[in-house]
């Protein structure tokens, strides 16, 4: 009989929790930049930094869906009981452009975190987009460096 110590383990899905995404993108300057006498390693840490900017955009556009889809449900909430009841939100009748005031009213603040986290959404968007330039930019160094370019520089 063996005493196996090591066993496989079936690999986990991620799920993502809203209170566990997050609430700033946090970018590296130096990231986007060349370090063309080491470019063996800057090919090295590229898939992880590319890797870690696309889950940084994803979870910043979890955040903004599910923030989006909280502001639907509260305004929609809203619209309901001012029209049920348009004296207790301070309106003498129902109109389009009176319920819509006290909706933005009420759900102010939520109108408010999804601007912040569409900003945020669109700084990872930006980050993966300079990682994939700096993608380019070393495959074309690379290439000169092949062609012996640097050489006599």
């Amino acid at each position: 009989m063996s005493t196996d110590t090591e066993t496989t383990q079936e690999p986990q899905s991620v799920t993502y929790d809203i209170t566990q995404t997050i609430s700033t993108v946090e970018i590296e300057p130096t990231d986007f930049l060349i370090d063309r006498k080491n470019l063996d390693s800057e090919w090295q840490k590229l898939p992880g930094k590319s890797f870690m900017y696309s889950e940084m955009a994803a979870k910043a556009r979890f955040l903004l869906e599910e923030l989006k889809r909280r502001g639907d449900a509260m305004s929609a909430r809203y619209d309901g009981e001012i029209r049920r009841n348009p004296a207790a939100f301070g309106l003498e009748k129902v109109t389009e452009k009176g319920v819509e005031g006290k909706v933005t009213e009420r759900i102010q603040n939520v109108l408010q975190e999804i601007n912040e986290a569409a900003l945020q959404h669109d700084l990872a968007q930006g980050a993966c987009r300079a990682i994939n330039d700096k993608r380019t930019a070393l495959d074309n160094l690379t290439k000169l460096l092949s062609m012996n370019y640097y050489a006599s520089k």
